[in-house]
């Protein structure tokens, strides 16, 4: 996938050029590389095949998000199990 460099102004964006090989952003990378392409994309300024690109990394950053957050709150509830729903966070922290 190539991307024009006028599509990203951001540093944390770079992730979109990763390979395979290299690390997975952290949500706080993939949510500002979202961001960005966001912004890019209601400018209304990338030619259509960039677009198709842009809207494609969005979709893969979500699932990215969103499969963080499901993990997150997995372990979230396995931390309250073992605390036997007692609302103490300390373990949390």
């Amino acid at each position: 996938m190539s991307f024009s460099s006028e599509l990203f102004t951001d540093n944390t964006a770079s992730a979109m050029t990763q390979t395979a090989n290299e690390k997975t952003p952290t949500f706080e990378e993939a949510m500002a590389e979202l961001e960005a392409l966001v912004r890019k994309m209601e400018e209304g300024k990338l030619a259509l095949e960039e677009s198709v690109e842009a809207y494609t990394r969005g979709t893969e950053l979500v699932n990215l998000c969103r499969a963080k957050l499901e993990d997150a709150e997995t372990r979230v509830r396995k931390l309250e199990a073992q605390n036997n729903g007692s609302g103490d966070t300390t373990a949390l922290q």
